[in-house]
């Protein structure tokens, strides 16, 4: 491979690897978000079996 062209592959690795990290990143907070809106439905069920 000519200098030019392995440094464009690498380029693209890299690249390939940012965008892996952040999606893995929004997967996390989004697991996160589930979490919280579980929690908070969960707690508005338990007030209505109350009420019933």
């Amino acid at each position: 491979m000519v200098g030019s062209d392995r440094e464009d592959m690498e380029n693209k690795i890299q690249t390939v690897q940012t965008e892996y990290e952040n999606t893995a990143e929004e997967i996390k907070t989004n697991q996160e978000y589930v979490k919280t809106y579980q929690r908070q439905k969960q707690k508005y069920q338990d007030q209505l079996n109350v009420i019933d």
